[in-house]
């Protein structure tokens, strides 16, 4: 990884993705990637979504694909 902050996506679409997968284990995922990194996770910025997946209007990826253009974050 390079330095800097990193950036990550997190959507879930139904119910039972939310039992499986919800934002919360995929938060508590993302937290251990960032310390097996040595990373802080202060230095993480996450974009959360609940949108369906037939779907193509996602504006929180939306924002997370404009703000990766303007290089808000190194590493996604």
């Amino acid at each position: 990884m390079k330095p800097g902050r990193t950036a990550f996506y997190l959507r879930i679409s139904t119910t039972r993705s939310e039992q499986e997968h919800g934002l919360a284990a995929q938060l508590d995922a993302c937290k251990e990637f960032l310390s097996r990194q040595g990373i802080s996770d202060k230095e993480a910025i996450l974009y959360e979504e609940k949108a369906s997946g037939r779907k193509a209007d996602r504006p929180v990826l939306s924002k997370m694909v404009h703000e990766a253009a303007l290089q808000r974050f190194t590493n996604l």
